[in-house]
């Protein structure tokens, strides 16, 4: 009788260590895919902050190549449209109103004359003057765009990282 009672014991702790490591295989399976999960994170963050790298430093090179583009243009202002042009050629008031909203983004009508001169009369703003403040004004706008296009870039890498990088359990 001890025997069968020794025996019976013996098979209870066998099938109660059974699953025991059962149960404890059961909660290790989260905390793998946890894990799994946090590295795959890691990882992607990672090559992420790559990205974010590599086009900051391409979007700030083109944006250095455009500012010094634009100073260059300015300094040759002098050279393009010379004194004798502003003598010669005064702007009319109705080119400056028209610069002047499409700057607001107006209509030039809703802008007052302060002049008082009708739209082909001489203004005192000289060519040169209006030549150097639209060059300076053409290379902020191109400054604008190419962040715009090195945005759109970042977007375009980062979706495929993304894309490519999603584990297939949350597919």
């Amino acid at each position: 009788m001890i025997r069968i009672l020794s025996a019976l014991c013996g098979a209870l702790l066998i099938l109660l260590g059974v699953q025991t490591w059962r149960i404890d295989r059961l909660k290790a399976e989260p905390v793998k895919a946890d894990l799994h999960t946090a590295q795959h994170v890691i990882v992607r963050s990672a090559k992420a902050d790559t990205i974010t790298q590599a086009t900051g430093e391409r979007s700030s090179a083109a944006v250095t190549q455009i500012r010094y583009v634009t100073r260059t243009q300015i300094e040759k202002v002098p050279v393009y449209v010379t004194a004798e042009t502003d003598r010669r050629y005064p702007l009319p008031w109705g080119a400056v109103r028209l610069y002047d909203a499409s700057v607001l983004g107006l209509d030039p009508s809703a802008l007052p004359n302060p002049a008082g001169e009708p739209d082909d009369a001489p203004s005192t703003v000289a060519a040169s003057a209006f030549a150097t403040v639209a060059t300076g004004n053409n290379g902020q706008c191109l400054e604008d765009r190419q962040r715009l296009i090195d945005l759109q870039q970042w977007v375009r890498d980062e979706a495929a990282l993304w894309n490519a990088s999603v584990s297939p359990a949350t597919k």
